[in-house]
């Protein structure tokens, strides 16, 4: 921890890499209500409570690594009005004491963190917002770089986030789109081949059907002598399945024929006039 609004009077020079001024630029950089001090609108932005869980995880990673149990709950920088608003010493009070932010309750009982993401020269970083960066002599992970965003620098780096890097700016390319269409194209014309089938079967089998039928019948004779068969006219209707209504109508007629009369067995006996 470091002083943060140093006057002229004040001992200490400030050093621009000390967390607390890189986390104001990125304030400054997000503009709006994170940059607004007076009044303090910064938590008015989502934004703020995740931008400030890196921030403390930077803190509490550098704490566990570089100070002890004790250390941690205990060193905090001088009371000096020279070097900071009276608001940030240690026993001033947000309800809490600045100090009581300090405490190891919180990381015993409350959260902890996971490691950062890292590569290597032969590993990513597990994510797709991230790229490795192997420009230095130790590779690190970073942001990609959004479509239309700057990407100079990183000439062997997949630093662009869906898009490619092009005379230095992130630009998205027009393949997957073309893809998505030649797909839609096959989907289209898959459906007509696999029906078209089904409507020429029905026809077809039903084509037989019709033609095996009908056939003139030939009436029954009676075993009781009859000199004439009365005649009768039969009307059959067949009636196409394919379009549920009567499509054809085959008229059979029955000619009449005199049939001889059946002799019996016995003898007819007649009487003289």
């Amino acid at each position: 921890m470091t002083y943060t609004m140093p006057s002229d009077k004040c001992p200490y020079e400030i050093n621009w890499e000390w967390i607390e001024w890189p986390h104001g630029n990125f304030h400054s950089f997000i503009g709006g209500d994170m940059v607004t001090m007076f009044p303090n609108k910064a938590a008015n932005d989502i934004i703020f409570f995740f931008f400030h869980c890196h921030v403390n995880k930077i803190f509490v990673d550098w704490r566990l690594t570089r100070q002890t149990r004790s250390q941690r709950e205990n060193d905090y920088p001088a009371d000096l009005a020279d070097c900071e608003n009276s608001g940030h010493f240690r026993n001033a009070t947000i309800r809490l004491k600045n100090i009581d932010g300090l405490k190891n309750d919180y990381t015993d009982n409350m959260y902890e963190y996971v490691d950062k993401p890292n590569c290597t020269a032969t590993t990513d970083c597990g994510s797709r917002f991230l790229f490795c960066d192997r420009s230095n002599d130790a590779p690190r992970c970073l942001s990609k770089v959004r479509p239309g965003g700057n990407c100079k620098g990183f000439p062997n780096a997949d630093i662009c986030y869906n898009s490619t890097c092009v005379n230095d700016v992130c630009v998205v390319l027009s393949t997957k789109a073309a893809t998505i269409t030649a797909t839609s194209t096959v989907k289209m014309t898959e459906k007509p081949s696999t029906t078209t089938p089904k409507i020429t079967e029905v026809p077809t089998t039903k084509a037989a059907s019709l033609t095996e039928k009908p056939t003139p019948t030939t009436p029954k004779v009676t075993d009781k002598p009859s000199s004439t068969v009365k005649p009768t006219e039969k009307q059959t209707t067949v009636t196409s399945r394919v379009t549920e209504k009567p499509t054809s109508t085959v008229r059979v007629t029955e000619v009449p024929t005199t049939q001889p009369t059946r002799l019996t067995e016995k003898s007819i006996t007649t009487t003289p006039k």
